[in-house]
């Protein structure tokens, strides 16, 4: 019932009696960039952009092509995106948002600003001939939030040489797949005369088309596998940068065999670390191809790291700016298809400079009595305790002290005799060693470090106390030093 109703709305947005082709996209790589070639037919194009222009101002995105018209359906809009004045009047409201050519008599109706990657365009060509729009920029992992219980207008990562059918390509979403009744939610396609027409089961999708999808309830569906970066919209390997994390989900019915390869003519330098396990001791290897299957339901981090040695000399490697840039295939042979930039800058990666704040879990304590573990020799403790730390800069030995006579020392009685005239000075020698241990989080690169944790405490027994443990520490600040001025 919920479908029949939103199919009215969709009908109204139809275009009558206007010839539309389907569409055949070219895409050409040349390092990160990536050009996206759409061959608009004279009349209504319902399209899916992928790449990010450099300039997204609408006039400089279809400069030189004949468009009448440009639409996209906006359910939530972003200020920063595209509203010029926010005193405007329902600027935060669902509506379309269109763009006329200056010359036109419906220019200053206009109120799309940016031309903007991961969102469906309905364009209008002038004239009677085919015309290639081509548009280059950066590809993108962002994605629009599905809008509930409604349709939404929307292109998917299709493989253009494996397209797979509408019924498994989203079998293995609830919100748009019913398994009890075994069929699809509704989805519409803008046919060759300008009328959205509903695909049928066994339909194949096309890569760069953007159709009509009805979402039953709330989803984050984007394909049968979607992935996601820590770094962000891509494989970012800056100066500070030792290792990104890529997470593949699974989100269908069956395991999958997700493969990474590059999308063009070069190969960036990458390096496949191995799984952050404490039994883990395979050095990391190069990733030229590679194939890591992924059961069904579940998700695998991969940890990738930058062979910086090789960079240099990469084809993708600018030698003028020393910044490399390229592109990363991954698929899962069935029919999707992603592309992720990589980016890296030449010269070796930043050292573990900085503020760092962390927690050390004292695990052993020697004993003050009885010699089990030999005189001053630590031993398991029932329960291992917190104890935080701040470690500035690349320093990791230190020695704490704590004058006998100091006010606030807590050892020291104001009221005990001795305590007059011999105060004792503690002294903590403390030994911090990293890389004993993997990271404690995958994925936090190099703002996360663990190791091992000992220190040597003197002045409160007659025999030296050690207590050792594990440590995990966070980086707060890139910065060496805090001041650099001198303290008057």
């Amino acid at each position: 019932m919920h479908s029949s109703r939103y199919l009215v709305r969709v009908v109204r947005c139809r275009w009558l009696g206007v010839p539309l082709a389907l569409l055949a996209l070219i895409f050409t790589v040349r390092s990160q960039e990536l050009t996206q070639t759409i061959p608009l037919q004279p009349g209504w194009n319902s399209v899916w952009l992928e790449v990010e222009p450099a300039d997204r101002t609408p006039s400089v995105v279809f400069a030189g092509v004949p468009v009448a018209s440009v639409w996209t359906f906006s359910e939530r809009v972003s200020a920063t995106d595209f509203i010029q004045n926010p005193e405007s009047t329902g600027w935060n409201r669902a509506k379309w948002l269109a763009y006329f050519p200056t010359n036109s008599p419906e220019a200053r109706l206009a109120n799309l600003y940016a031309v903007l990657p991961q969102r469906a365009y309905l364009i209008r060509l002038a004239g009677s001939n085919v015309v290639d729009w081509t548009i280059s920029g950066r590809p993108t992992l962002r994605t629009s939030p599905w809008v509930a219980d409604r349709f939404n207008l929307r292109g998917f990562p299709i493989d253009p040489d494996l397209p797979p059918t509408f019924r498994n390509f989203f079998r293995s979403s609830a919100a748009h797949f019913d398994p009890q009744a075994g069929r699809l939610e509704s989805i519409f396609t803008l046919n060759s005369e300008g009328q959205w027409q509903a695909v049928a089961e066994e339909d194949r999708l096309r890569r760069g088309e953007a159709y009509w999808v009805y979402t039953g309830g709330p989803s984050d569906f984007i394909a049968p596998f979607s992935l996601t970066l820590n770094s962000g919209n891509q494989i970012d390997f800056d100066t500070t940068s030792r290792q990104v994390e890529l997470t593949l989900r699974n989100q269908h019915a069956l395991n999958k065999t997700i493969r990474l390869a590059p999308a063009g003519p070069h190969v960036s330098p990458l390096l496949l670390l191995p799984p952050s396990r404490i039994d883990q001791t395979n050095p990391p290897g190069p990733l030229l191809v590679h194939e890591q299957s992924v059961p069904a339901g579940t998700e695998y981090r991969l940890r990738l790291a930058m062979d910086r040695r090789q960079l240099a000399g990469s084809p993708a490697t600018d030698p003028a700016t020393g910044r490399h840039q390229n592109l990363l295939s991954i698929s899962d042979s069935e029919g999707t298809l992603y592309r992720v930039g990589v980016v890296a800058q030449v010269g070796p990666a930043s050292d573990f400079t900085g503020l760092w704040m962390g927690t050390v879990s004292i695990t052993n304590v020697s004993p003050t009595l009885g010699t089990t573990n030999g005189p001053g020799s630590p031993g398991g403790v029932a329960l291992g305790f917190p104890l935080r730390l701040f470690a500035l800069s690349n320093i990791v030995t230190g020695t704490l002290q704590l004058p006998g006579n100091l006010p606030t020392n807590p050892f020291r009685h104001r009221y005990h005799p001795d305590h007059a005239t011999n105060a004792y000075t503690t002294a903590r020698d403390t030994h911090l060693r990293f890389g004993v241990d993997p990271n404690p989080t995958p994925g936090e690169g190099d703002e996360a470090l663990g190791g091992i944790y000992w220190e040597t405490i003197t002045g409160l027994h007659k025999q030296p106390l050690y207590a050792s443990g594990s440590i995990e520490l966070r980086r707060l600040s890139n910065l060496g030093q805090l001041n650099t001025e001198v303290t008057p």
